[in-house]
């Protein structure tokens, strides 16, 4: 039977998890981290790393994964990337309806005038999708 979590205990796994997921090996594709978010001793268990995106002129970057209450995963990122900073970054959202076997095609829910960067995305207790993102003018061309 799965304990309850408190706030903390999530927050404190969930912020490991995302500090975790830049330092996963590059490879120019998108690769996400199947988490469990059970409380359990040990902390998360990484069930799978798989690529479900495979752009070949832009990378994703700084992914949040979350499980609705309807089962479906959502993953929230910064896309259209041609590097760390550039002026294109958009937020993208990812779905998948089966447990992460098959995913949607990104779909652009957020693209302001200048960089979108690190988008995070959650579900309240009364099931609204909350995505954040900032904003960034540190771009400077070569």
């Amino acid at each position: 039977m799965p304990r309850s979590m408190s706030r903390r205990r999530w927050l404190a796994m969930s912020t490991a998890a995302g500090f975790a997921v830049p330092w996963l090996p590059r490879v120019g594709v998108s690769s996400v981290i199947a988490a469990s978010a059970e409380a359990n001793d040990d902390g998360f268990q990484v069930f799978s790393v798989r690529t479900i995106s495979l752009p070949s002129d832009r990378y994703y970057g700084w992914p949040t994964l979350v499980r609705a209450a309807s089962g479906e995963l959502l993953i929230a990122v910064s896309g259209g990337r041609l590097a760390h900073v550039c002026p294109f970054g958009r937020v993208e959202l990812f779905q998948s309806s089966d447990d992460g076997q098959t995913w949607t095609y990104a779909r652009t829910i957020a693209d302001g005038p200048i960089d979108d960067r690190d988008a995070g995305i959650l579900e309240t207790p009364a099931g609204t999708l909350l995505v954040t993102t900032f904003t960034s003018l540190a771009y400077e061309p070569i």
